[in-house]
């Protein structure tokens, strides 16, 4: 298991280890298009392909960033940083 990548400029990458633990962030968060993006991702670990996210995908994860602000700033968590900031960038470009 290689990691997980995002069909989003720049195609930003997390680790195996940060994919599962953001698909466990998603899927505890409750709503059902969490839900669901949550287990999508966990499933592009094990069949490594691309992640595609919607309009509504990509606000739920900047939803989930912008409650947790820890995950962006702390530098152990730099690949989340990464991911928001292209996250922000294909919502409001």
């Amino acid at each position: 298991m290689t990691g997980v990548v995002f069909a989003i400029d720049p195609e930003p990458t997390l680790s195996a280890y940060d994919a599962e633990t953001l698909a466990t962030l998603l899927e505890v968060k409750g709503d059902a298009r969490a839900m669901n993006l949550g287990h999508r991702i966990r499933r592009s670990v094990r069949t490594e392909k691309k992640v595609q996210l919607d309009r509504r995908e990509l606000g739920t994860l900047a939803r989930l960033f912008s409650s947790a602000p820890e995950l962006v700033r702390a530098p152990e968590f730099a690949a989340f940083g990464a991911l928001a900031a292209a996250v922000l960038a294909a919502l409001y470009g």
